[in-house]
């Protein structure tokens, strides 16, 4: 199993859109609630933009989406790619 270093955009962007589709709310709301243009809200989802770590800190907050579990399921998700590519 191979270990990243930095974090997967794709897999980051994956939990973003669907925390957002949970909450079934818009980009523009995104952007308009956490200051992050809606431009980079599409780019994050899409896993094009990764964040610096205080921006997704910033994001998190304002979007009132729980980091803790974010990165929970993130780690999740990832070891699932990585069993998926071990395969």
């Amino acid at each position: 199993m191979t270990k990243r270093e930095n974090l997967d955009g794709k897999i980051l962007g994956e939990l973003i859109y669907k925390w957002r589709k949970e909450q079934n709310i818009t980009q523009r709301k995104v952007a308009e609630d956490t200051g992050i243009d809606e431009k980079t809200v599409s780019r994050l989802e899409r896993g094009i933009q990764i964040p610096e770590t205080m921006t997704l800190y910033k994001f998190c907050i304002e979007a009132k989406m729980d980091i803790t579990q974010l990165f929970h399921d993130y780690q999740k998700e990832e070891e699932k790619q990585n069993q998926n590519e071990d395969e």
